[in-house]
């Protein structure tokens, strides 16, 4: 009796792992261990749009530190694009993008990267106008595109925004410096 028990509880474990493996048609790793791309079988255990922000949560296994932010939606007619930007503790990681594609409310796939940022100091050491002076400094350009009337003009009218300008705007952002730490760290 109990080695009957037992064969039963092994296949049911079975089919449960090929069930599971099953849902998934194909699926790709990125080097630092995210996945990249996936496609789903929507006829098994379809998974929904309405939830795909807890799919990619648990596909990625974000940290709670870590969020995706709508960026965008595309549709071509058939298929619902949402392009998502990845962020740290509230500030925009570079590199860091993901899309679901669904048709009729399923998502078919989800591909992107997920950026492994680890656990960055995220106080700026210098303030805004400090770190604008020394990347104009380190540019050293004679005249700049905000500062010229024309190109300042043409930049407002092909904006259709009169307050629109070319001068840059600091942005805190989360970047991989490859330079000098090659860890994540706050730009």
């Amino acid at each position: 009796m109990k080695k009957n028990i037992i064969w039963i509880i092994i296949l049911l474990l079975c089919k449960t792992t090929l069930f599971a493996q099953k849902e998934i048609m194909q699926s790709d790793t990125a080097k630092n261990g995210f996945v990249k791309f996936q496609r789903f079988d929507t006829s098994i255990n379809p998974k929904l749009t309405a939830d795909e922000k807890n799919i990619l949560r648990q596909t990625l296994k974000m940290a709670d530190n870590d969020s995706l932010r709508l960026k965008r939606t595309v549709s071509d007619g058939n298929y619902i694009h949402n392009v998502f930007q990845q962020y740290y503790k509230g500030y925009q990681v570079v590199g860091g993008t993901y899309a679901t594609h669904a048709k009729n409310g399923k998502i078919e796939s989800i591909n992107g990267f997920f950026q492994k940022v680890g656990n960055p100091n995220i106080k700026p050491a210098i303030d805004e106008q400090t770190a604008l002076n020394k990347a104009l400094a380190w540019i050293g350009a004679k005249k700049y595109g905000w500062e010229d009337t024309f190109s300042e003009n043409l930049y407002k009218e092909q904006m259709r925004d009169s307050s629109a300008t070319l001068k840059p705007k600091g942005e805190l952002l989360i970047i991989l410096d490859d330079s000098i730490t090659h860890t994540y760290r706050l730009a």
